[in-house]
């Protein structure tokens, strides 16, 4: 019974998880710019693939530079 419960919920959350794979809500306001501040060393990957999806939006990424001693 057990077995067959855990087969259960891993078929049901493989498929929410290929169903919310490609699920995005459209922008559908006027382009726009928005900030996004980090102190990461890059974000570059990130912001491309956003705006990918979100290609009314460019985001101006301001890097804090702090450094953890």
């Amino acid at each position: 019974m057990k077995k067959v419960l855990l087969v259960v919920v891993l078929v049901l959350l493989v498929g929410f998880s290929v169903q919310a794979k490609d699920y995005y809500p459209k922008y559908t306001g006027k382009p726009t710019t928005i900030t996004m501040w980090a102190w990461t060393s890059n974000e570059n990957y990130s912001i491309a693939e956003f705006e990918k999806v979100y290609p009314n939006i460019k985001v101006n990424w301001e890097n804090f530079d702090v450094h953890y001693e």
